[in-house]
């Protein structure tokens, strides 16, 4: 940072935990030739600083300043709102809306506030965005780069009043479907969320036969679960298609009868990764066997490698959800999110080759080897 604007004395202390006062604050901005928008090697203006530590009376004293830009981007793509967002601060949120922020302004994964507070599951937020005098221009079925709406985290998130929220808005479509082709719908079936999976079904353009990429339905996801509530609402629909097969040729009854493959006894209910095979029984899958019974193939290795690299756990389940068949993508996916996402001094080779060699991902690095040499 030397040689940076004294506007980012600021911003080492705030990154140190240490918040300047106020008057400091506005001491050094009464400087001539002081730059509101100055960033720090990360991207951050002075303004995202405060608007991240929810100092709404600095949020509110920066943007009083001539060129400040509100809707400034860091390196990952975060405006100052995507920052309040996801630290929870409702009050800056509020103030940042009032102020003029890009409430459909995405970041680098393609997530807009709105895809971050309901993905977090903050309903307070989710409030502010949708019923703010300025969401007139508020885009409620923006995708992210995976096809994600705020309303497929919503049923990902068996978050049934903030999928109530959004539901109330005119514009929210139901059927809207992610690259996997998955809707809603699947989301809150494959959760066994009974009181989304109703929510979504009072809406006249739900389609319950709906499949995706892989051919399954609501039906077979609830199914292969054991969800028995969702099942049983599910088969109460009109028009509901109980025969379906899937592109395994799979109806939804024999993906209910699967025994575990180890016990013989129980149900198999739970989905192993990266194979997305459901061959175990809840009981037998706290066993953490490392291989998948049937195909030997590693199970956890690449989930594994993700929290070693510290990818947010949702991140990773949406990675697996939206390609439950392919282990190459979800690897691909899992790194790209690992580059678009990480602070530049940890998104190195050395820091990869290690995370990789602690889950014994030895086919990774098999294949990135002239990288690592």
């Amino acid at each position: 940072m030397v040689g940076q604007s004294p506007s980012c004395l600021k911003d080492v202390k705030l990154w140190n935990g240490s918040i300047l006062p106020q008057d400091v604050v506005e001491l050094l901005l009464q400087q001539n030739g002081i730059d509101v928008n100055a960033v720090t090697n990360h991207g951050y203006t002075p303004l995202h600083l405060a608007s991240s530590h929810g100092r709404t009376e600095v949020v509110d004293f920066l943007l009083k300043q001539k060129g400040m830009d509100v809707n400034k981007v860091n390196l990952k793509g975060d405006t100052p709102l995507h920052l309040a967002v996801q630290n929870h601060e409702t009050d800056v949120v509020a103030f940042l809306v009032s102020s003029g922020a890009n409430v459909n302004k995405q970041d680098s994964w393609g997530d807009t506030p709105l895809h971050l507070a309901v993905a977090n599951n903050y309903e307070d937020v989710v409030k502010v965005l949708l019923n703010s005098k300025e969401n007139n221009n508020l885009q409620v079925n923006q995708k992210n780069i995976l096809g994600w709406t705020a309303l497929h985290f919503a049923c990902c998130c068996r978050s049934k009043d903030v999928v109530e929220l959004l539901l109330q808005q005119k514009d929210t479509d139901v059927k809207a479907e992610t690259k996997d082709r998955w809707t809603g719908l699947h989301f809150a079936s494959v959760y066994g969320s009974k009181d989304v999976v109703e929510l979504l079904l009072q809406q006249k353009d739900t389609d319950v036969n709906a499949v995706t990429k892989q051919g399954s339905t609501p039906l077979h996801l609830a199914s292969t679960h054991g969800y028995k509530e969702v099942v049983d609402f599910l088969l109460k629909q009109k028009g509901i298609d109980v025969n379906k097969v899937n592109l395994k040729g799979d109806t939804p009854l024999h993906l209910a009868v699967q025994k575990c493959m180890l016990c013989d006894v129980n149900e198999a209910s739970m989905e192993l990764q990266p194979c997305a095979h459901t061959v175990l029984c809840e009981d037998c899958s706290k066993t953490q066997p490392e291989r998948f019974p049937k195909c030997k193939t590693c199970i956890e290795s690449k989930r594994r490698v993700g929290r070693e690299l510290e990818i947010q756990q949702y991140e990773l389940d949406n990675i697996r959800h939206d390609y439950p068949l392919d282990v190459a993508e979800q690897g691909f996916q899992m790194l790209h999110k690992w580059h678009q996402c990480t602070d530049p001094e940890k998104r190195t080779l050395r820091i990869l080759k290690a995370a990789l060699v602690r889950t014994e991902c030895y086919d990774a690095l098999e294949c990135l080897s002239s990288l690592f040499n």
